[in-house]
């Protein structure tokens, strides 16, 4: 991303890549990849790059924020044209940044989870999703409840990220 590039030879984001690919190259019992931990460690620069391969070489792949998928559920709800139905059921999806979005809402009276149920809806029918997030897993628990968390931990390779921001690293190099 950008134009400048950090040598990452013997780094953490060596061995996420190589987790993504070894992921993308057909885990038979995973059909997700959960890319898990700190800000600006590069989980959503792999979550684009393994799009961009899918995007080019499959049909009916999708991403989006995890706002997004909030946003198009509302717009479902008010019936004003929205395309969750297909986010939900696409052959691939990329979903970035949970987390960032209402865990839920409501709406005349009545409970809305559109993340769970989109993550329920992928668990049943084993559809490919790549997930990014900050949530540590009890974050995640205390947002979606223990039932998501549990789905995690069967239907995704977890790829964590401890490394310290890359955003950080440039605005060191610049100081220099």
């Amino acid at each position: 991303r950008g134009n400048t590039f950090i040598d990452i030879a013997g780094t953490e984001l060596v061995e996420n890549i190589e987790a993504a690919a070894k992921w993308m190259m057909g885990s038979k019992v995973k059909s997700c990849l959960l890319l898990r931990g700190t800000l600006g460690s590069g989980k959503t620069t792999i979550l684009e790059a393994l799009y961009s391969l899918y995007h080019r070489f499959c049909r009916n792949v999708w991403k989006c924020k995890a706002l997004d998928v909030y946003e198009q559920y509302q717009a479902k709800i008010d019936k004003a044209g929205s395309c969750y139905d297909e986010l939900k059921k696409a052959d691939f999806l990329f979903l970035d940044d949970l987390g960032i979005e209402s865990a839920q809402f409501r709406n005349y009276g009545i409970d809305h989870a559109p993340l769970p149920e989109l993550i329920y809806y992928r668990y049943d029918k084993q559809l490919p999703t790549v997930i990014s997030t900050n949530l540590s897993e009890n974050l995640l628990v205390n947002r979606y409840g223990g039932r998501v968390q549990d789905r995690f931990l069967e239907m995704c390779t977890i790829v964590r990220f401890r490394a310290r921001s890359y955003r950080e690293l440039l605005v060191e190099d610049t100081k220099e």
